[in-house]
């Protein structure tokens, strides 16, 4: 249970650490592109998506889902 608490602390720090940096200009244009794409292909507005970058491997629960 004391590793489970250093855990969580260490996550939100890290989560912290990475929304406070600002994405690329470009990188955030790209990715709204293709969203509107996304979008217009399926006839929906503001279209929910899910995302995720562990390549080949699968790993439930190990990432946050961060909304904005």
């Amino acid at each position: 249970m004391e590793d489970t608490l250093k855990f969580e602390a260490a996550g939100t720090e890290m989560r912290k650490i990475v929304e406070s940096i600002k994405m690329p200009p470009d990188m955030e244009e790209t990715i709204r592109d293709y969203y509107a794409q996304l979008c217009k292909e399926t006839g929906k507005k503001d279209l929910f998506v899910a995302t995720r970058s562990a390549g080949p491997a699968s790993h439930p629960g190990q990432y946050e889902t961060i909304s904005t």
